[in-house]
């Protein structure tokens, strides 16, 4: 996997999975970005801003402190049917200090008509996050991930079932 961009304060969670689907059907519901942020725990009200560039709301809980946040998120980086790399820009509304973040997913076609999706997400700047603790944020991270590959591996579930009823 291509190793997603680091910082001294950057936080990381990876994971991956493998998918019922060819990689083509993947790259189409990741690129489906109405359809794939509702498998984001807490992402809402999604718009498309241009062609590349969307803003929501990000709402989720870091322990016992619930955050909520405006995010503005760019896909920086498209090589179909491979690799897509967002990069998100949001302010804190505790500190007012800027969190930046981005998501690497990276889809290899595997025997079978199935894919194998690589998913990294990374707190470049975790401004107050950050001062909750590495692990406990590592942790929030590496479960919205898991959630997020159930989901996408549902949709596509539901997808091809619903093609192969017709």
């Amino acid at each position: 996997m291509t190793e997603p961009i680091r910082s001294e304060r950057a936080v990381t969670a990876c994971s991956e999975a493998v998918l019922p689907a060819p990689r083509a059907a993947v790259w189409q519901l990741l690129l489906d970005i109405p359809r794939s942020t509702r498998c984001l725990p807490g992402v809402h009200d999604v718009e498309q801003v241009d062609e590349r560039t969307y803003r929501g709301t990000v709402r989720f809980r870091a322990g016992f402190l619930p955050l909520t946040f405006q995010a503005t998120v760019e896909l920086s980086e498209l090589v179909p049917p491979e690799r897509i790399r967002l990069a998100a820009r949001a302010i804190d509304p505790l500190t007012g200090e800027e969190v930046i973040a981005s998501a690497l997913a990276e889809l290899s076609q595997l025997e079978g008509s199935r894919t194998l999706l690589r998913y990294a997400f990374t707190i470049e700047n975790p401004g107050l996050l950050g001062g909750l603790g590495r692990r406990m944020l590592e942790e929030v991270n590496r479960r919205m991930i898991q959630q997020f590959l159930q989901c996408i591996e549902r949709e596509l579930v539901t997808a091809d079932k619903l093609s192969s009823d017709c």
